[in-house]
């Protein structure tokens, strides 16, 4: 996740620069570089997320991902307890107990259903657990501009990739049986 999180984050450096991104005086087509071969070095993000979801969870039924959920939970209570994070904070929980709910599905699913759904979970879980992070942060980081600067990155990043995230692994699992098929091996075809 977080190469895929360097490669969209050089990306926009890119953009930033406009047709200067390109060239190598701006440094950023290099930074670019650096984060897409990082991806290949790490294994892909396909094999990562299949990792997380066979070996990783389902391997203790769950456990250790509902251990890290708690943490989560416990590290976001702080910024509940504060007036410019509470609402935050209480999306927080919420998208948290959505994975928590999802992660039980695909531990309690077969092999291929956890397969199907492993990118969409690897990537919720991780801006969930990165969402924790910077909510924690904003609640300690007092007041001034730096609080300020802390709570918008938190409340961004909460509001759009961590609850997009946790949507589309959502709109994944919730999927209608019957809806997606493997008629051969490495095909996948809509009904």
């Amino acid at each position: 996740w977080c190469t895929e999180m360097a490669m969209e984050i050089t990306s926009l450096g890119v953009q930033v620069h406009g047709g200067m991104g390109f060239i190598e005086e701006t440094g950023a087509a290099q930074h670019y570089r650096d984060a897409r071969i990082a991806a290949i070095y790490e294994g892909t993000n396909g094999i990562q997320s299949a990792d997380l979801v066979i070996r990783k969870i389902r391997l203790d039924r769950g456990a250790a991902a509902a251990a890290l959920y708690e943490d989560c939970g416990n590290m976001v209570k702080h910024a509940s307890q504060r007036a410019d994070l509470r609402e935050a904070a209480l999306r927080f929980q919420t998208l948290l107990a959505t994975v928590a709910a999802h992660t039980e599905t695909i531990v309690n699913a077969d092999a291929p259903f956890a397969l199907m759904h492993s990118a969409s979970c690897l990537r919720a879980l991780s801006t969930t657990v990165a969402s924790a992070f910077l909510l924690a942060a904003a609640s300690e980081a007092g007041t001034g501009q730096s609080a300020d600067l802390h709570r918008s990155i938190a409340l961004y990043f909460l509001y759009t990739n961590a609850a997009a995230d946790v949507a589309r692994l959502s709109a994944s699992i919730e999927m209608p049986s019957g809806a997606v098929s493997f008629e051969t091996a490495g095909t996948m075809s809509s009904r």
